[in-house]
């Protein structure tokens, strides 16, 4: 695929989830329909951090260190799983088939392209992490941008 291709395509998943964040921070805090519980507000955390390395990823950005974003992308995926499972014990849902795919997709398409920048972030951007990267990556930015 393109490189120009990957990048919007990058960018503008992260925009909805980004948007999406913001859509539920706003639906917390306008609406106050019900009362936010630990788990929800560990949640939001959790999620800032996911899109503060998902921002790094894909603006090519050192943020904290490598190191956090390898520890982090098995504990984020634990921890939606966790969420999923906790969330269908406090609300069970009708397990058909409809259902499960409906699921399955919203996880695809939503999750799965974030635990992977994850992964591409803390992994397999080693010009990023390195010492000298901040020359080589202004240098880069220079060259792609556009007049």
């Amino acid at each position: 695929m393109n490189k120009t291709i990957t990048k919007v395509l990058w960018r503008l998943y992260f925009a909805i989830i980004a948007l999406s964040f913001v859509a539920l921070i706003s639906f917390y805090a306008f609406f106050e329909i019900e009362e936010l519980g630990v788990a929800d507000i560990v949640d939001i955390i959790f999620m800032f951090v996911t899109l503060l390395g998902l921002y790094g990823f894909i603006c090519r950005r050192k943020i904290i260190i490598k190191e956090l974003w390898r520890l982090w992308l098995p504990f984020i995926v634990l921890w939606d799983i966790y969420l999923s499972a906790y969330g269908y014990i406090e609300e069970p849902i009708d397990l058909t088939s409809s259902n499960l795919v409906w699921a399955a997709c919203a996880y695809v398409f939503l999750f799965v392209p974030g635990y992977v920048g994850l992964y591409i972030y803390g992994y397999r951007s080693a010009v990023l992490w390195s010492n000298s990267s901040n020359t080589v990556l202004k240098r880069d930015r220079a060259d792609h941008a556009t007049p």
